[in-house]
């Protein structure tokens, strides 16, 4: 593989490297200095076009699955001393307007890149899960859903918010509902 560092003495400042997996298959590593005389991984594009902001190793325990579900894009931190004052993620607008910061979760049938093909009724249009570890792999607690019902199209589409959350178990139970129509507007399960 290519290697590009900067070294005055003992570990490198900073290396970017080409990580070979496999035939034909190398991951794109990015290293810097910890301050001590060794250096980290902080980012790494795989071979596979999944990104890892944090270590080396991408999750796939998700669901209570060990190996079964992996993540196309994945930030770590260990919360230490050189991390205890960082969140995760931050998503940022910076203009002199009142337009929010947005975080877009999208769905659509067309199984190519750029397709906006409707969904059907029926469809999970997203989630937000929240899981955590047990042990073996991470269980989800509880999920924030959006789900679409009816045919969209031609700008129609109707939707509902389901609220989950585990009761002790191995998966999460829907608790609320938030409907569309304008009659009874909230079900508690």
């Amino acid at each position: 593989g290519i290697s590009l560092e900067t070294r005055t003495s003992g570990a490198a400042r900073w290396l970017i490297a080409n990580e070979w997996q496999d035939t034909y298959l190398g991951d794109l590593a990015f290293r810097v200095r910890d301050g001590g005389t060794s250096s980290s991984e902080t980012f790494r594009l795989s071979s596979f076009g999944n990104v890892k902001v944090g270590g080396s190793v991408t999750l796939n325990d998700w669901f209570n699955a060990a190996g079964s579900f992996g993540a196309k894009f994945q930030v770590e931190t260990k919360m230490d001393d050189n991390d205890e004052n960082y969140i995760p993620a931050a998503f940022v607008s910076s203009a002199a307007n009142t337009a929010p910061a947005y975080v877009a979760i999208a769905k659509n049938r067309g199984g190519a890149y750029n397709s906006v093909t409707s969904i059907n009724g029926g469809d999970s249009i997203g989630a937000i899960t929240f899981q955590g570890a047990d042990g073996t792999t991470y269980l989800e607690a509880a999920r924030i859903e959006c789900g679409s019902e009816s045919g969209w199209g031609a700008d129609d589409g109707v939707a509902v918010l389901e609220f989950y959350t585990n009761s002790g178990t191995t998966s999460v139970a829907k608790r609320m509902t938030i409907q569309h129509d304008s009659g009874n507007n909230v079900v508690i399960e």
